[in-house]
């Protein structure tokens, strides 16, 4: 083709005198951002109205500033151009996590600050699941890391591989953020744990009571026709209250009476359970009397008398061989017993039961998929929502039966054989 062809050829047109390609555009905003300079990255804002352009890999002129620790470059586009700081790229990398490397230094730390206080997520997640507080993990940052956690960063968060921030940093070597993350790792599990006793607590306030309103209906039911009777003739008379043992004011029994009907109305081991505690609270009495006799017979034999002296200072006043033998003469009797005050040492006995405990209101199984269940004498069924372990739940139900101990072994350090 001769030079005369060429030019007769129509040109495909090129860009007007005036306006930007995009791909120009482009560079120009992430290489603005990048280098920190403000007025250059307005001038690219300005001529692509205001408008952020993305790469390939889906990164902007804020990831860019992020990435390098520009602090001034954020402020302009937050502040000025209201970009969203929770902008996503192509794998989902958010400025936060981009904020977050050693080569940042110092700026990192105030980038950060600048990022949460312009509503960034704190959890946000990449395609790997990875999480700022991940991030800094890995890089070290033990300033960002404190930093995330106080903004509620989730500290046993796992990423697709199934590392916690921990663990990254057990890897990377990171001693000093290693041992904030387990002391942060500590209090959260604290805190969640005296949120769920604090719900078990309010699940078992309603449990009694819906077992005392059930128990009150069924005392009606069985007292309430016996308190009319009907005579052939024209008077209808009323037994008097004391006889019945209620109000017919209030309709409420009193407690012993509830207990008894309560006793009728549980079956089996439950009833002989409640028949025993009903005897013990009856023979008070009876032992106040003998407690009251032993008195005066210690009185008679010159014994002194100790506070609360109960069952145990009547045998000792009788059995004059059970006092302290001062002698060192082999030939004496021994000592066959020797009484002294119980006293708690710290750290082995188990604690009091304090709280109420609803072995014979509800029972404790298991459904199909391993949860813990609730059910009621009436039939209720009540599906555990707490997130605590079988043996937790049990222990707070049951005091009596589970006690707590102060110490316990762990499972990892128990013997099963003996070589």
């Amino acid at each position: 083709m001769s030079l005369r062809d060429r030019r007769m050829t129509p040109q495909p047109p090129g860009p007007q005198k005036g306006t930007l390609d995009k791909a120009e555009v482009t560079s120009d905003q992430l290489t603005a951002a990048s280098v920190g300079n403000v007025d250059w990255l307005r001038l690219c804002m300005q001529k692509a109205d205001s408008h952020v352009e993305q790469d390939g890999n889906g990164f902007t002129a804020l990831h860019m500033a992020a990435l390098h620790g520009r602090l001034q470059c954020l402020k302009l586009l937050i502040e000025d151009y209201k970009i969203d700081v929770n902008l996503p790229s192509r794998c989902k990398w958010r400025a936060l996590h981009l904020v977050l490397n050693q080569k940042n230094g110092k700026r990192a730390k105030e980038c950060l600050q600048l990022l949460l206080q312009c509503g960034a997520d704190v959890n946000t997640q990449s395609e790997s699941k990875v999480t700022p507080l991940h991030q800094a993990a890995r890089e070290g940052l033990k300033d960002c890391l404190a930093i995330l956690v106080e903004n509620g960063a989730d500290v046993h968060a796992e990423d697709l591989q199934g590392n916690r921030p921990i663990d990254l940093c057990k890897i990377w070597c990171h001693r000093a953020c290693a041992r904030y993350l387990h002391n942060a790792m500590w209090n959260k599990d604290k805190e969640e744990r005296a949120q769920e006793l604090k719900k078990m607590e309010k699940l078992k306030r309603n449990i009694l009571e819906m077992d005392q309103e059930a128990l009150l209906k069924m005392a009606k039911s069985h007292v309430i026709p016996q308190q009319t009777c009907f005579c052939n003739g024209t008077e209808t008379q009323k037994p008097p209250e004391k006889s019945i043992g209620i109000s017919i004011k209030s309709g409420v029994l009193p407690q012993s009476k509830l207990d008894r009907m309560s006793c009728k109305l549980l079956p089996g081991k439950e009833q002989h359970k409640k028949k025993s505690c009903i005897s013990k609270s009856l023979d008070k009495d009876t032992k106040k009397k003998r407690t009251k006799a032993m008195s005066i017979y210690d009185e008679e034999e010159g014994t002194k008398k100790g506070e609360g002296g109960g069952e145990h200072y009547g045998v000792k006043s009788i059995c004059q061989c059970c006092q302290w033998n001062p002698s060192y003469n082999p030939t004496m009797p021994p000592v066959t017993d020797i009484y002294r005050t119980p006293t708690l040492r710290l750290g082995i006995d188990p604690e009091d039961v304090t709280g109420p405990d609803l072995s014979n209101v509800i029972t404790l199984d298991k459904d199909e998929h391993g949860q813990p269940q609730i059910k009621t004498i009436q039939g209720q069924v009540f599906p555990s929502q707490l997130n605590l372990p079988y043996e937790t739940i049990q222990r707070c139900l049951f005091p009596k039966t589970c006690p707590k101990e102060r110490i316990s072994t762990p499972n990892a350090f128990k013997a099963n054989h003996v070589f």
